[in-house]
Order: C-alpha cells, then sequence, then structure tokens
C-alpha cells in the first residue's frame, strides 16, 4: 500500500535525527534511548487494544485516527524543548503510529486473496523497506541543510500523505458471523497467534541488534560508511519479499521461514568476525535474505491461523511480539556489547535465529498438520 510506505517514511525520517534533536535540546545519551523507548513501550501496550478494536470497527477509518495523530505529533516535536515533554509527544506519537500499522496490516489481509497471502503480505512490507534505505539519510540531510523545523514538518507531510491515500482504500468492514468473538485476555492477545508471534519476537532480537548496534560496531572496528549496509539490506528484500512469500503460498509457510532463520543466524555469525566493508555488504544480502523470507511468511502465518473475524487481534499480537522484541533487544545487546563485547553480542544474537527455528519446528511437529495457506 502506498499509505503504508507514507507512514513508515514519516517513522524513519524520525529514526536517526531524533536522538540528535535530544541532545540539541540538552539531553544525554541516557535521554535519547528514554525518549526512543516511550514510543516502543507504548505501541506494545496499545497494539493488543488496536487490533481487538480494529476487529470490530472499519480498519479503514482506524487507519485514518492512526496518520491524523502521526502527523499531529510529528509538528509537536519542535516546540517539545524539554526531555519530559519529548517523552510525552513520543508516546502520543507511539498511539498513532501503533493504531495505523495494526490497521493497515489486518486490512491487507482481509484484501489479500486466501491462495496468494503470503505473496500480498510480503509485497505489503515493500513500503517499510523502501522507507528504511530513504528515511534515515533523508532526515539527516534535512538537519543538516534547513534544520529541526524542515526535518519535523516534513515527517507531517509524509503522514498527512498517508492519510489522504487511504481515503481510497477500499474497507470490506468487519466480517460478519465466524468464530466466536474471544472474551477476556484473548480478545487482545489471540491464542492462535501465539506460535508465530513466538517464532517472530526471536527474530526481532536479531534484528535490534542491527538496527540498534550496528553503527557503533562498524565504528569501534573501522567498517566505513554503515549506511551501505542497510541501502543494500533494504533493495535485496525489496527485490525478494514477493517472490518468497509466493513460494510460501505454494509450498507452505515453513518450507520460507525456516531457511530464513537459518540465514538470519549464518549472517549474524559473520558479522561478528567481520572486519572489511566486503564482509559487511555480504552480511547485509544474507540478513536480506533471512528477514525477507521470515517475516512475511510468518504474518502470513498468523492470518492463516486466525478467523475472518480475528485479523485485527491476530495482527495485534504479531505486531506486539515484534515491537517486544526489538525493545527487549536493544537493551539486553546492548548490554552484552559493553560488558563482552560486540563479537560476544553478535554471536549471542545470531543464536536466537537457531532458536526461532527450533521453536518453528517443534510447533509444527506438535501441530502435525499443513501450515500453508488454507
Amino acid at each position: 500500500m502506498l499509505a503504508n510506505l507514507f507512514s513508515f517514511c514519516s517513522m524513519y525520517l524520525l529514526l536517526a535525527t531524533l536522538p540528535l534533536y535530544v541532545v540539541a535540546i540538552g539531553g544525554n545519551v541516557t535521554d535519547a534511548g528514554i525518549v526512543l523507548a516511550c514510543f516502543t513501550l507504548t505501541a506494545v501496550l496499545v497494539r493488543p487494544w488496536i487490533g481487538r478494536l480494529s476487529d470490530r470497527r472499519a480498519k479503514k477509518a482506524i487507519m485514518l485516527a492512526g496518520a491524523v495523530i502521526t502527523a499531529a505529533s510529528s509538528l509537536l516535536y519542535e516546540p517539545a524543548h524539554s526531555v519530559p515533554l519529548l517523552m510525552a509527544v513520543r508516546i502520543l506519537h507511539g498511539v498513532g503510529w501503533a493504531a495505523f500499522g495494526t490497521a493497515a496490516s489486518a486490512l491487507a489481509a482481509d484484501l489479500a486473496p486466501i491462495s496468494r497471502r503470503g505473496e500480498a503480505m510480503g509485497y505489503f512490507g515493500v513500503g517499510m523497506n523502501v522507507a528504511m534505505a530513504i528515511g534515515p539519510a533523508l532526515g539527516v540531510f534535512l538537519v543538516g541543510q534547513s534544520g529541526y523545523g524542515a526535518l519535523f514538518l516534513a515527517a507531517m507531510v509524509l503522514s498527512a500523505a498517508a492519510a489522504l491515500t487511504t481515503v481510497g482504500i477500499a474497507d470490506p468492514g468487519p466480517k460478519p458471523g465466524g468464530a466466536p468473538v474471544q472474551r477476556g485476555w484473548r480478545s487482545f492477545i489471540l491464542p492462535s497467534a501465539l506460535f508465530p508471534s513466538a517464532v517472530v519476537f526471536t527474530n526481532a532480537l536479531t534484528y535490534a541488534s542491527v538496527v540498534a548496534l550496528l553503527p557503533l560496531f562498524a565504528e569501534e572496528v573501522e567498517l566505513g560508511n554503515v549506511g551501505l549496509f542497510f541501502t543494500v539490506f533494504s533493495v535485496v528484500v525489496l527485490v525478494i519479499r514477493g517472490p518468497l512469500g509466493r513460494v510460501s503460498d505454494r509450498r507452505g509457510r515453513i518450507a520460507v521461514i525456516a531457511p530464513g532463520l537459518l540465514f538470519t543466524f549464518v549472517a549474524l555469525i559473520v558479522l561478528s568476525q567481520a572486519e572489511s566493508m566486503t564482509v559487511l555488504l555480504v552480511v547485509a544480502v544474507l540478513y536480506a535474505i533471512g528477514t525477507g523470507a521470515a517475516q512475511p511468511a510468518l504474518m502470513a502465518m498468523t492470518v492463516d491461523r486466525a478467523g475472518p473475524q480475528e485479523r485485527g487481534a491476530a495482527m495485534g499480537t504479531f505486531g506486539t511480539a515484534m515491537d517486544l522484541g526489538i525493545g527487549v533487544g536493544a537493551v539486553v545487546w546492548g548490554v552484552t556489547a559493553e560488558t563482552f563485547g560486540f563479537q560476544t553480542m553478535y554471536v549471542a544474537a545470531g543464536l536466537m535465529g537457531l532458536v526461532g527455528l527450533a521453536l518453528l519446528l517443534a510447533g509444527a511437529a506438535r501441530r502435525r498438520q499443513p501450515t500453508r495457506a488454507a
């Protein structure tokens, strides 16, 4: 979806620059980490509620509300000249982000043909990879050329574009009939989504080691411009997500997820020994293959296991696991790297790929039924 692209561009525009803004207004590195954590923690808390709501209300309306909130919060960053105010804005931004992203993924699942669900979910995530390739660099450029005011204005415009493009999306609305409505905690955290969400949690732990700490590792061992890593990573994922999703539709989800998790493990083990830009770019390709294979197929598996009335809750559960893995991973791997060094940290992070693979195979054996789209 074009709306998804605009939303992710707005988010990634701030990803590399917001820590700089925290320091610019008098904060320190710890403050920057806290401000960024407010966003992730809010998303973790809000996604299950949004997922439940999107199963009962029009997903398009929730997307529009989320886009409006992210647009408004983007303009509130500049007048927030203290860390507590920034935390408040970041919390508001997290609410909007969780609302838009959860409803958008659930709507994509509603609109995807069942026989091509893996392929559709693969292409749905393309916007994230395009945004990752251009957003951080564009954000740094805007700050350097025109200052933080221009940065926050651009983020607002992109969120507004997400809202405008959402208007044109067809929404089939809540599905009548189907499975009974879940009650209690099951209406927020969908039981059928817990298995793929547990696997994606381990995958998100590996992702956190890359997005949060790779720049510091590259600086320590003098690998060069780490931006090239993310560019190569994004391009490869952009190319393979759709085709590998199609393979998962035809061969089954596990046939794609399992090799993807193995590629993730190999990539981070190689990264732990990287001493040149060439090796770093090889890792970018390996890790992109792993991510591009595993994440869309896991998302499709989550939808496969949910009824038509449960897709919002399923995507809320899945997204919560992703956010939680990234948030926990950023803290755990940071402490690990500071205590034992980056090489040990990347070996440990790589092992999470094997943990995910073990969970996947154990769960598949226990279930004893096909995991391909029904």
